[in-house]
């Protein structure tokens, strides 16, 4: 974790990232594959926000969507990934 969190990759996260990150980390709870639904998110971020950080820590490699649950309306399954290390910034 400490590793991660000074990682140049880690560090060019918006901050609404990092929040989102952090409350996916504590609700799967130590495990590498979890459940998380937008309405988890709903007391801390807006739809648009949630949206925009789960798009972002995709795109970025900290986490892969498993499952999609939209159309059977069940939360959609993530996973932590580690290809964060080898993501290339354009910044």
């Amino acid at each position: 974790t400490a590793d991660m969190m000074l990682h140049e990759n880690y560090l060019n996260l918006s901050n609404t990232a990092k929040v989102l990150y952090s409350y996916m980390k504590l609700w799967a709870c130590g495990n590498q594959e979890f459940e998380y639904s937008i309405s988890l998110s709903n007391k801390i971020m807006t739809k648009h926000t949630f949206l925009k950080a789960k798009e972002e820590l995709i795109q970025t490699g900290f986490i892969e969507l498993e499952n999609n649950g939209k159309f059977n309306r069940t939360p959609n399954k993530y996973k932590f990934s580690n290809k964060w290390m080898y993501y290339k910034s354009n910044k």
